[in-house]
């Protein structure tokens, strides 16, 4: 007993199949969606499949692609069941296509007929065989098996028919590569087959050889006419039949290639389809996740020149010099980390800072906010640098707290002199920040790495935080602090 498999959405569909498949001797397995038809068919082995195009969780033609790729169910006869005219043409270009195709309403008695012969030849013809087959239509017995003859010994795997309609009926179950066509049977002629055949999404590229022992122009003329895709006499010799039914099976596989080509040009152009979209789609999610950066940036400054002001506003009202010196540190301390937010959201990488330009604007402010009593001149020797926000915040800190002290202290006692400012990318990727003067020095037996001063120690705590290392030279010539961490980028 053979077993079908329907798989349709239409429940209407599946009970009236169901019913025509059973009256025939068939059991069923009725399937509602494309995951219940994988299932079923893990399970079971089954004579013929009905495949309807339109399921509630699949395009049943991406399910006919899957079930023919697979070599557990490619063997499958499939018989595919759609109203929509256009899906014929889909089919046919399908490289494993469906067995069969009809097209709703359809007739019970002639979809079952038409199981009945896919499951009984066991296989699928396939469009890749060696042996072209012809399908040849005469009602002479006559000229109909002398012809298949010579066919035979020409290489050609050959099908018979004596008429139209037998020949449509063939059709149902087989693909011939090349049709060659009686004009003249009794019945359907063989324009009217032929126009058959040609309004047949499912037929229409297989090539039609009109044949007649008419000799007249109005015979070419109704060849053509009906769609016949060449003309030969049947008083012609046999090579020029074969010399035009080769040039036919030739144009029809070019017709093929082209279509595989096509085929695989559109999946490349889907695939390209995809990509773009999805680069577009990366492209929006990071212009959007931009302006978020930006406004945070934006508003990380503006709350840090409020804390600022703050503090300003605060130190103006200390008459203690002493604290009001401690309150103008802490301003330009959080001036300094504004100033690596203000620079990042002018910026278009905020995932780096250009320390060198931050450098300069911050160095620029401590000489207008401090207005030293004496000329000290600002000396910049600025390489380009890059840094993350993590060592760029840390970093301008220790930038900072060098330059003030050097401000403050370096040159006491003295008319004028210079600070000068440097920043240098190591070949090996690290960063070198140096802060010099020509002042006084630091004091005999004092040691900056043990001192009480929060600024010293504040110095120190950051570089560790970065992981690298501070180093000073001093002299009566003067003082320079060395720093020297990972992370920079030329």
């Amino acid at each position: 007993m053979k077993h079908a498999l329907i798989i349709t959405g239409s429940l209407t569909v599946r009970m009236d199949l169901d019913a025509a498949f059973r009256d025939a001797g068939w059991t069923t397995v009725l399937c509602a969606t494309a995951t219940a038809a994988r299932d079923a068919l893990r399970q079971a082995n089954f004579g013929a499949a009905v495949l309807d195009v339109l399921l509630p969780d699949a395009d049943g033609i991406d399910l006919l692609r899957e079930l023919k790729g697979d070599p557990a169910t490619g063997g499958v006869p499939v018989i595919l069941l759609s109203s929509l005219a256009e899906v014929a043409d889909r089919v046919r270009r399908l490289p494993a296509g469906a067995d069969d195709y009809m097209e709703k309403p359809y007739d019970r008695a002639d979809l079952v007929s038409r199981a009945q012969r896919l499951a009984d030849r066991g296989q699928t013809p396939s469009a890749d065989r060696s042996t072209p087959l012809i399908l040849a239509v005469d009602d002479s017995p006559t000229y109909r098996h002398e012809l298949a003859t010579l066919l035979e010994q020409a290489g050609y795997a050959v099908i018979l028919a004596e008429s139209g309609g037998q020949a449509l009926n063939i059709l149902r179950d087989r693909a011939p590569d090349c049709i060659l066509m009686d004009m003249l049977m009794p019945g359907m002629t063989g324009q009217q087959a032929c126009r058959r055949i040609k309004e047949s999404p499912q037929w229409h590229s297989i090539p039609v050889i009109m044949l007649t022992g008419r000799e007249d122009r109005d015979a070419l003329i109704e060849s053509f006419e009906a769609g016949a895709d060449d003309y030969v006499s049947k008083s012609s010799d046999f090579q020029i039949l074969r010399a035009r039914l080769q040039a036919q099976l030739r144009h029809r596989q070019a017709e093929r290639q082209a279509e595989r080509t096509l085929a695989e040009l559109h999946r490349k152009e889907v695939e390209v389809a995809e990509v773009r979209a999805t680069e577009e789609a990366t492209k929006a999610s990071l212009a959007e996740k931009e302006v978020l950066l930006k406004e945070i940036h934006h508003r990380v400054k503006n709350n840090m020149q409020v804390l600022s002001s703050l503090v300003s506003l605060q130190a103006d009202t200390l008459h203690d010099p002493a604290l009001a010196a401690a309150f103008a540190d802490v301003r330009d301390r959080v001036r300094s980390m504004a100033l690596v937010h203000e620079k990042l959201y002018q910026s278009d990488n905020m995932a780096a800072l250009d320390f060198a330009a931050y450098a300069e604007s911050l160095l620029q402010y401590l000489w207008r906010a401090h207005a030293p009593k004496v000329a000290v001149d600002l000396k910049l020797a600025l390489e380009p640098v890059s840094l993350t926000v993590e060592s760029a915040v840390p970093c301008g800190l220790i930038l900072n707290e060098l330059a003030a002290n050097a401000l403050k202290h370096a040159f006491r006692g003295r008319s004028g002199g210079v600070v000068t400012v440097a920043t240098r990318a190591e070949p090996d990727g690290r960063v070198n920040l140096r802060v010099s003067d020509n002042g006084v020095g630091l004091p005999a037996g004092f040691d900056w790495q043990q001192t009480k001063s929060l600024g010293l120690r504040l110095v120190q705590m950051l570089v560790r935080q970065l992981g690298g290392t501070v180093d000073a030279r001093t002299s009566a010539a003067g003082t320079e602090f060395e720093v020297v961490f990972p992370g920079g980028k030329r």
